[in-house]
């Protein structure tokens, strides 16, 4: 399985790890940290994995290693890897035969082992894998280890079978490191070996030539050169090779960012193999041995068919839309029920209102809409001055248009001021037509009233404004 985006690979060794942030995104890949961390003096790294993983946590914070995710590289001498032939057979078959034989070994070895293989198996033809196991007591040091450093463990595979995936073709791969020298020779693109080298560099050219020529191995082989080899030591390898040995790094196109080193005291090369061991866990393929996902672990065949599975994932589906359907006609139909008890409820209330309502909007006619005879009654009203002695008696209204106003004037001047002042009014209101002279004739009473008399034609329209028609209507109404 691909781990991709941001990783922290680890390459542990007995008292050191060498380590790596790197980011595989689609755009690209990037170094952004590389930092080498030390076991206290005087112990090992998996001594105490959970005090070491908790300096392991400080020393991550201090130098701006932030990613969770982690995948960890272990030597070779901490695995045992024996190549194994295989009849045709399917993945299943051969995770069966390769089960069986992780089994013996870890008889021989006296010790549970926890084991996969890096390899193709063929349906077709005879095939050869490479069988790993690693003792479940280490192995659950390095969990321990790493999850006491507060990350999430991924992964955990041989370096140096990640530093070959990453190589790919037939290139045999020697791994130098503070522990020692391990060897992976690939033939057709697989690992067939994973071996540690002896640790004397003067005997190591000769050993690795003689592992080459025993295994009919490609001459070409790629350097991972983690201590830092002196010129005379480069030499005198190349020298036992029919090929010069190629340095591992310098071709894998990875940027490297300008403070990725954080001051940390590394040989030019030394972090290569932790950026490889990223990179190989983020391929498609992922990495070819994966001791915390193992492929020879044993999984329950399922008791039913994926399409058994489906037809009765489809089934709950069929059933949980009917449930819902009837759910939600139910409910639809209670609250029916519910408002058509609530407008019962109201109508009572609905009625009364309607009454209220009915008289209202009758009242409201006779003052948005009132009928010609009141209008002529009103304008005329308006036509009136509260404070003068004269009064409407009678208002004739003919809807022929032939009215008449009949009133009375307190006249002790002897004039018709009022009454021509009165007649003057109508005449300035539009709705008041063919206003006549105003006729009068002598009262009987000893305070010499006058009654008068105006004819005109009366057309209702919007009267001429009166700032003072508030103050008039009540002086007029009380005449």
């Amino acid at each position: 399985m691909a781990i991709g985006g941001t990783v922290i690979s680890l390459v542990l060794g007995d008292r050191s790890a060498v380590l790596a942030q790197v980011s595989t995104e689609k755009s690209g890949r990037t170094v952004q940290r590389v930092g080498r961390f030390d076991a206290p003096a005087g112990t090992r790294l998996l001594d105490k994995p959970a005090d070491t993983g908790a300096s392991l946590a400080a020393f991550l914070a201090g130098h701006g290693f932030s990613a969770k995710k982690a995948v960890v590289g272990v030597p070779a001498r901490w695995v045992i890897a024996q190549e194994k032939d295989l009849p045709p057979v399917d993945v299943g078959g051969a995770a069966d035969l390769l089960r069986l034989a992780a089994e013996r070994l870890s008889l021989a070895e006296a010790g549970s082992l926890v084991a996969d293989y890096a390899g193709a198996p063929d349906p077709k033809n005879a095939s050869r894998v490479l069988l790993v196991g690693m003792l479940k007591p280490q192995l659950d040091k390095v969990t321990q280890f790493i999850e006491a450093a507060g990350l999430s463990l991924e992964a955990v595979c041989p370096t140096a079978l990640a530093i070959a995936r990453v190589a790919g073709g037939d290139r045999s791969v020697l791994r130098l490191s503070d522990d020692g020298a391990e060897l992976v020779v690939q033939q057709n693109g697989n690992p067939r070996t994973l071996q540690p080298l002896t640790p004397d560099m003067a005997a190591l050219g000769s050993e690795l030539r003689r592992n080459l020529t025993m295994r009919g191995a490609a001459a070409d082989v790629l350097l991972a050169d983690g201590i830092g080899l002196s010129t005379a030591q480069h030499a005198d390898l190349a020298g036992r090779l029919s090929r010069p040995p190629q340095a591992f790094g310098d071709d894998l196109g990875i940027s490297v960012d300008s403070s990725a080193r954080n001051g940390s005291v590394l040989s030019s090369h030394a972090h290569w193999p932790a950026v490889a061991l990223a990179v190989a866990a983020a391929d498609k393929r992922g990495l070819p041995v994966d001791f915390n996902d193992t492929k020879l672990l044993y999984r329950p065949p399922a008791r039913f068919g994926q399409r058994t599975i489906l037809a009765a994932a489809a089934g709950v589906l069929v059933v949980a839309g009917f449930i819902w359907l009837i759910t939600t006609v139910s409910a639809q139909e209670a609250r029916e029920r519910e408002l058509f008890q609530q407008v019962k409820d109201q109508e009572p209330i609905a009625k009364d209102a309607r009454a209220v309502i009915d008289q209202l909007t009758y009242g409201r006619t006779y003052f948005d809409h009132r009928p010609p005879a009141l209008e002529c009654v009103r304008q005329a009203t308006l036509a009136f001055n509260y404070d003068e002695p004269i009064w409407a008696t009678k208002i004739v209204y003919n809807i022929n248009g032939h009215d008449q106003l009949v009133g009375k004037v307190l006249d002790d001047r002897g004039d018709t001021r009022l009454i021509l002042d009165l007649a003057a009014r109508l005449s300035a209101n539009p709705s008041f037509t063919n206003v006549s002279v105003p006729t009068q004739s002598e009262g009987g009473s000893k305070e010499k009233l006058k009654t008068f008399s105006i004819n005109f034609s009366f057309e209702p329209k919007a009267p001429p404004a009166k700032a003072d028609e508030a103050k008039t209507l009540p002086a007029k109404a009380a005449k």
